[in-house]
Formats: structure tokens, C-alpha cells, sequence
């Protein structure tokens, strides 16, 4: 019985160690282009800000992104962020409702989700 099981696992070795590389390989090119998710906190950036005006908002957004897995590698997640244009900024409390074009990513990275949804801002006049 031992001598069998010896003869199965040691005839055609060679074969069997590229059978193994090949399985191996061809796994770690079907992974990569498989299909994932991943949660990142992304800070809220808010630019061309009126000088007379100030805003109050969370710092940051929590959201879903979704892409190939090897996308999602190249990403520098520190740098995601949302970048909301206040140029036509009025004072007074209002809603902005994340988009997938503020966060400058790659066309083939989606924004699937975030939380919250939408953001609540308030604007009031600096005393500067």
C-alpha cells in the first residue's frame, strides 16, 4: 500500500510540477480580473470658495468603490477625495448629493455607494 502511494505522487513528477505552475498561473490572471469592492474614507475638498463665505461640513465621506481587482491596486487611497466647486455658493444651510465625476478617479473605477448620501453643508459670511 505504501509503495503504491508512493509510485502515484512520484511517477511523472514533471508533469505534475507544471500542471501546478500552470493552475497557479492561470488563477493569478483570472484574479486579477475579477470584479471587487472596496469601502474608503474619502475627505470632502470644497474649492473656489467665495472669500467673504465660510463652510461648515463633515471632513469626510465614506463610499464604496468598485473596479478590477488589479485597478483597485493602482489607486493611492489617501489621494481619493471629493472636490465640490462652491464658486456659486449662497449663505444659508443646503444638501450636495455626492457624484461619481467629483471624485477624479479612473473611468474604470465606479463609485458604487456612500454614506451618507447626501452631505449637509452650511454657509454663513466669515467676519474676516
Amino acid at each position: 500500500m505504501k509503495h503504491s502511494l508512493r509510485k502515484i505522487f512520484l511517477s511523472n513528477a514533471q508533469i505534475k510540477i507544471i500542471s501546478l505552475i500552470l493552475g497557479y498561473s492561470f488563477w493569478y490572471i483570472f484574479s486579477q480580473s475579477h470584479a471587487c469592492n472596496i469601502w474608503v474614507d474619502a475627505p470632502i475638498s470644497f474649492y473656489n470658495i467665495p472669500k467673504n463665505l465660510q463652510i461648515e461640513a463633515p471632513e469626510k465621506i465614506k463610499m464604496q468603490l468598485s473596479a478590477k481587482r488589479a485597478d483597485l491596486y493602482t489607486i493611492d487611497k489617501k489621494t481619493v477625495a471629493f472636490h465640490i466647486d462652491m464658486q456659486n455658493a449662497k449663505r444659508g444651510d443646503t444638501i450636495i448629493q455626492p457624484l461619481e465625476e467629483q471624485l477624479l478617479l479612473p473611468q474604470s473605477i465606479k463609485m458604487v455607494r456612500c454614506y451618507p448620501a447626501n452631505i449637509a453643508i452650511s454657509i454663513t459670511e466669515s467676519n474676516v
